[in-house]
């Protein structure tokens, strides 16, 4: 049973990785301002860049 929960807990670690990867790609390549996107098609720009400010989209990705 030890065997078991270790081998489990082995491959948690590389499955957490790629899904993580997986969803920041899609997320990052979608078409379109995610910004315009939650903001809804009635919003101001001042709204729009608001938006943009709260979540850090105006901000570069960091890569370390």
């Amino acid at each position: 049973m030890l065997n078991y929960a270790i081998r489990r807990l082995f491959f948690l670690l590389p499955m957490l990785l790629g899904v993580s990867i997986v969803i920041f790609l899609v997320l990052h390549f979608i078409p379109g301002d995610p910004a315009r996107l939650a903001a809804g098609p009635d919003a101001t720009d001042a709204d729009v860049e608001q938006i943009r400010h709260n979540y850090g989209l105006d901000k570069p990705l960091g890569i370390v």
